[in-house]
């Protein structure tokens, strides 16, 4: 029989601390006060900002497009000591422009240079004189003004802002220039209202919170959110800017690896340990890696832009001086509120609370007794900003039925290791099977309330594990433990070292205290999510999207009611898996078949969840005997429940999910015989555990398109080899096709296009297998021949160790269109995906160059790049002559600047990534030829012309908004710089001329960058 091991550590615990209010135990008459709390703060925030009374002044300054300038100043707040307020003393070094915020900087290392500047007379000065010429980068941009600062995400370099929070941007003469033909243009031609340059200074609004959409005070609420620095001309007189109200300045110049991130915190935002993670650390990580910035060689400054909102939130923020209330931030308040930043590594500059003493809060801007005005000091450096649709559920409320999670399975994980890297817990590595169940009570749920039923309930879940247990010997795991139930209070490190430490975790989906560890589970650890009938996860659908999409855990939704016969179904899946573990060489066996296991992510319980479902196969075999199709088999042992909990492993491997056309993929699941049958003997053929098959179906003849092929095939399968498999550089990847058409010899060019893209996919091989092909005949050669299997009855099978399937929503559109519905602007579906098309591009040239990225960086001459007659339609079928001529010669044109016209699809698939490795700015027509470019080198241009006179997009509000196809991706392209301009009457002066400056101000861009970064 099972015993429990006597042993077993208990979990101690947490001392005792003070906690912020979210982070204490949550009784029900807490959470009714929190929500009053937060609810009378939300309509007070509301009313303010609709009356723009005294308070909101303080704390914001609009501008007239709705924006915000945050006036409240910002700086170091060195504090006494910890023994005093909670807080960790800081050294009281004053700087030498007599800053805290100075100070601050200085100390950890951060600045370098210090310019000073005098003025006789401000209407001398220039603007140039102050601030340093800035460039920004912003990405997912959807077009639509009204919404494209919720999605949009940028860039900045030589942003510069002082201490009473005015942030500034200085345009260039290489700006002005475009910005001027562009307004231009915009007044003659309706369509230039699409063009865009995302380089551009002046289309830089964007969220840097998110708060939700879902009630309508949020709505109101949003636009108060909505950010973007001043841009001022660097010709400009300093009196021509209220910003400028000095005669003397210091500027102080950050690192290059020192990163500032601006960002607002709704309290709503702090209210539970899901939210914080999710709506506040996960995006600013998202953030980083969108812009491919590493915490190993940066270091990040988190802002906090809207002070003013938080001091609610702590227990010791309100004082009453007779008979007067005040709210500030103490010290304590605000290590309670912004502790959390150090789960991932961030760093928080502290606000200046005016209203506190000298002694807790040394003022900023003090100097020596002087009665003459402290200069104005201006910081600046790199910036990165906009988090707003960046969290895991958008803009959207959880109830609501979304797929924002789609393919960012590996960068779940990414976020899962940085959070235990930086939380210093030990990662030990141990053999036991461990067991934690958390000790916190279902939302909601009246018999949880009293705590002697909720000792019950947990003593019968135990007795229930227990139970479970016993039904497997003890030899089948090395070691096994059970976790007595622990508390699972707000970021404990007790509780974190635990998930750690365990193999399956067991938690409540109605209560975010009890899931948040799940995050910090190990890779392959099970995590048990158990609900009630009464709030099945279906009916909080964006809630559990998130946990359907965590590819490195398997998550499994348990009814309360039926634990036990669960539980038991999830042990057995854990016990085949831990049997199988270790390396498999190539061979021939007449033994049984290994027992098969699904994991799959996407789930949405609805009728289209095989649109969404990813999954990955252990032990799929594919039967070849003779005399009959070939089919894909799993194999399930007698009497074993369903083989993943469900017997629906539906999912798509090609067929088009925006249409809703073609039948769902799945393989076949069979009982494992008992025992071998002399009338049917099987012959089993193990293929070596590197290699991983890929089932597809090649969806004739879009995949003639090499952008079809690109995105909606090649870049959902790495996606899906990311997702679920180790190290995918040094595997064989096996495509098996089940087109029939699609085979070598038809007319159609199908098999030749895959074929030849088809290595971008990066594995060590990847071979492209029919399923009609002789499998026998490719398998079964020399190594076959043993025993007395040779006769036509036996039956053959050939197993891979591993395979994935599942493309559906892993493509660059998932349900929509390319760009030919207003919908697919309103729901962009890449948003955030960067790092996955930043892997894809650099997994395709190791594999096909083996050039690593980090050797694209170039230098020498700039080379522009027209791909001419890139499109078989007539519209689009462009030879660019008229703009090689007018930039050729063009007065302005800088002399290491080359310019080269191509014809693409004539050269191999190596000589084109040569090509575009060298580089600078590429010109093409919008379809499935610009393909090309998602392998450009970081840094480049892409400039793509839309066809804004006969493609329009059906139920736009404005029937002259141009088709402006596969935006969605390039549009989140974050290594390359996409430049968008209209294709009718490109050829005349005025359009040339606006395109030659934009080259003059990419040219100006990469120049800059290349001295910025050296």
């Amino acid at each position: 029989s099972f015993r429990l091991s006597a042993d077993a550590p208990s979990m101690p615990p947490p001392p005792p601390r003070a906690s912020p209010r979210w982070a204490r135990t949550r009784t029900k008459r807490r959470k009714e006060k929190n929500a009053s709390v937060a609810r009378i703060a939300s309509v007070a925030l509301v009313v303010g900002i609709a009356l723009v009374g005294k308070q909101l002044r303080t704390a914001f300054q609009l501008t007239v497009d709705g924006g915000l300038q945050p006036s409240t100043a910002f700086g170091l707040a060195p504090i006494a000591s910890d023994d005093e307020d909670g807080m960790q003393s800081q050294p009281r070094t004053q700087s030498k422009d007599g800053s805290a915020l100075a100070a601050y900087f200085e100390n950890r290392g951060f600045l370098i240079g210090r310019e000073a500047t005098a003025v006789s007379s401000a209407s001398d000065a220039r603007v140039s004189d102050i601030i340093p010429p800035a460039s920004i980068h912003c990405v997912a941009d959807n077009f639509l003004p009204n919404t494209a600062w919720v999605y949009r995400s940028c860039r900045y370099t030589n942003v510069c802002w002082t201490q009473d929070g005015s942030f500034v941007l200085r345009r260039d003469e290489h700006h002005q220039a475009v910005l001027n033909h562009l307004r231009q243009r915009a007044d003659q031609r309706t369509s230039h209202k699409y063009s865009r340059v995302s380089t551009l200074l002046d289309e830089a609004h964007m969220d840097v919170s998110t708060i939700g959409m879902a009630k309508p005070w949020m709505r109101k609420l949003a636009h108060t959110y909505k950010w973007k620095p001043t841009v001022v001309n660097g010709n400009d007189t300093l009196t021509n800017s209220s910003i400028f109200q000095r005669n003397s300045f210091i500027r102080r110049h950050l690192k290059r690896n020192v990163m500032l991130i601006p960002i607002c915190i709704h309290p709503s935002m702090l209210q539970s340990e899901i939210k914080i993670l999710m709506d506040i650390l996960f995006p600013i990580y998202n953030l980083i890696r969108l812009f491919r910035k590493s915490f190993d060689d940066h270091s990040f400054l988190v802002m906090l832009l809207n002070t003013d909102d938080l001091p609610d939130m702590c227990s010791d923020a309100t004082t009453t001086t007779r008979g007067t209330t005040t709210t500030t931030i103490t010290p304590s308040c605000w290590k309670q509120l912004t502790s959390c930043f150090d789960l991932v590594g961030l760093q928080v500059l502290p606000p200046v609370a005016q209203q506190q003493s000298a002694s807790q809060y040394p003022s900023i801007n003090t100097t020596a007794a002087s009665s003459a005005p402290s200069p104005q000091t201006w910081y600046c450096g790199d910036a990165l900003a906009g988090i707003g649709f960046l969290t895991d559920h958008g803009i959207s409320a959880h109830k609501r039925k979304v797929s924002r999670n789609v393919g960012r399975g590996k960068l779940f994980e990414e976020f899962s290791n940085h959070l235990k890297q930086q939380s210093g817990v030990q990662l030990r590595t141990t053999t036991a099977f461990t067991i934690t169940m958390v000790s916190s009570s279902p939302a909601n749920r009246n018999d949880h309330d009293d705590d002697d039923n909720h000792k019950i309930q947990l003593r019968l879940m135990t007795q229930r594990i227990e139970a479970s247990l016993q039904h497997y010997p003890a030899a089948s795991f090395q070691h096994i433990r059970l976790n007595p139930t622990t508390n699972a209070s707000s970021f404990d490190e007790s509780v974190i070292q635990t998930a750690t430490e365990s193999t399956v975790w067991i938690a409540f989906f109605d209560s975010d205290s009890t899931m948040w560890p799940a995050f910090f589970l190990p890779h392959d650890a099970s995590l048990v999510v158990l609900y009630h009938n009464e709030n099945h996860p279906k009916q909080n659908p964006a809630k559990a999207d998130l946990w359907n999409h965590l590819s490195h855990l398997a998550v499994h939704w348990v009814l309360l009611d039926q634990f036990e016969e669960s539980f038991g179904s999830i042990l057995k899946n854990r016990m085949v898996l831990a049997q199988q573990q270790g390396s498999l060489n190539e061979v021939v066996t007449n033994a049984l078949p290994l027992q098969s296991t699904v994991h799959c992510i996407g789930e949405n319980w609805d009728w289209d969840t095989m649109n969404h479902r990813s999954c990955h196969f252990r032990n799929i075999c594919m039967d070849v005997s003779s005399g009959q199709q070939p089919e894909f088999i799993l194999h399930q042992a007698q009497g074993d429940p369903a083989i993943n909990g469900t017997d629906d492993v539906q999912v798509m491997i090609g067929h088009s999910v925006r249409l809703g056309m073609g039948a769902p993929w799945s393989p076949t699941i069979r009982m494992m015989p008992r025992n071998q049958s002399s009338h049917h003997p099987t012959q089993v053929h193990h293929v070596a555990d590197d290699v991983v098959w890929v089932p597809i179906f090649t969806e004739q003849p879009n995949v003639n398109n090499p952008g079809h092929l690109m995105w909606d095939y090649l870049l959902p399968i790495h996606t899906l080899l990311s997702m679920f498999v180790d190290d995918v550089a040094s595997k064989r990847i096996v495509l098996i096709n089940t087109d029939a058409t699609c085979v070598s010899g038809n007319s159609n060019g199908c098999h030749a296009m895959v074929t030849k893209f088809m290595q971008l996919l990066g594995g060590r091989q990847v071979q492209l297998m029919n399923i009609n092909d002789d499998f026998g005949s490719i398998y079964f050669t020399s190594l076959s021949r043993q025993g007395n299997f040779d006769g036509d009855n036996q039956r053959k099978l050939v197993c891979a160790h591993q395979a994935v399937a599942g493309i559906g929503m892993l493509t660059d559109h998932g349900f929509k269109k390319h760009g030919q519905l207003i919908e697919d602007f309103k729901n962009p579906h890449n948003v955030g995906r960067a790092p996955t098309f930043w892997d894809f591009r650099n997994a395709g040239l190791e594999s096909v160059l083996s050039l690593h990225h980090k050797s694209t960086e170039a230098h020498g001459p700039q080379t522009v790049v027209f791909s001419i007659n890139s499109s078989n339609n007539p519209r689009r079928r462009r030879d660019f002559r008229h703009h090689v001529t007018h930039l050729e010669g063009h007065a302005g044109i800088p002399q290491d600047l080359r310019i080269q016209s191509v014809e693409f699809h004539q050269l191999p698939l190596a000589d084109q990534l040569q090509l575009v490795q060298t580089t600078s700015i590429f010109v093409t027509v919008m379809g499935g030829a610009a393909s090309i470019a998602t392998f450009l080198k970081p840094g480049s241009t892409l400039i793509i012309f839309f066809d804004d006179h006969s493609d329009f997009v059906k139920g736009a509000g404005d029937p002259s908004m141009p088709a402006i196809m596969d935006f969605d991706f390039w549009n989140n392209a974050e290594h390359i710089c996409v430049h968008w301009l209209p294709l009718d009457r490109s050829d005349t002066e005025e359009e040339l001329e606006l395109f030659s400056s934009l080259i003059m101000l990419e040219h100006h861009r990469i120049s800059m960058s290349r001295s910025h970064h050296k």
